[in-house]
């Protein structure tokens, strides 16, 4: 088992996407995608930017119990809801099931949502999702506080990744204390909005 960390630079409720009792990794970040196992946890932390200032605290955390491809989750009628309607609420808008492949197995489709450009293709937000890998992270075991995370331990604040740095080359030992603060904290699930949501959208219905 290994633990992955990040920076989760924009906290929109798509990367992850943390909604309806499963959190899912569809998009974005696709060396984490690529290398994890099922079993890893994945721990994505707040930007310290001024626009964000969610420095030291953790956004959510996921491990994952089941990797599929692009086109399992959208074939899949019980992630259905995880594909995004324009004009709907902010939980639906940033569902992250967004690709398959054509039905001659041909090159990729791109739904219409967060990663297209305007009103047509996100060709560059689809060639760093789906160049290097086919999978999507799903987790039924996680907690997703958004903006309102907890900070991690001082004690532990040396193992929080700088920037954008992804780390996983993490000790048996500091494995173990993450893992013991993770299980010291009794929530779970989606438990509070996306730290963006106020910026972008505070008129907007959830």
């Amino acid at each position: 088992m290994r633990i992955h960390t990040y920076v989760v630079q924009h906290d929109k409720g798509f990367a992850p996407n943390p909604f309806w009792g499963i959190c899912t990794l569809a998009c974005c970040k696709p060396r984490i995608r690529k290398r994890v196992d099922v079993g890893d946890i994945i721990i994505g932390f707040g930007s310290a930017s001024k626009e964000v200032g969610l420095e030291g605290r953790v956004v959510y955390w996921m491990r994952v119990d089941d990797i599929i491809t692009f086109d399992e989750y959208w074939n899949d009628p019980q992630y259905a809801v995880k594909r995004p309607v324009a004009g709907s609420s902010l939980m639906v808008w940033y569902g992250d099931n967004i690709y398959h492949r054509e039905d001659d197995g041909d090159g990729w489709v791109q739904a219409f949502s967060f990663h297209s450009d305007g009103i047509g293709l996100g060709s560059g937000n689809l060639e760093r999702d789906t160049s290097t890998t086919d999978r999507v992270l799903i987790s039924r075991e996680y907690a997703y506080w958004g903006g309102a995370g907890p900070f991690f331990p001082g004690e532990l604040s040396c193992l929080i990744p700088s920037f954008q740095a992804e780390r996983c080359n993490y000790t048996d030992d500091q494995k173990a204390e993450i893992q013991a603060w993770i299980g010291s904290l009794p929530e779970r699930g989606f438990l509070s909005e996306p730290a963006d949501w106020v910026r972008d959208h505070a008129t907007d219905p959830v």
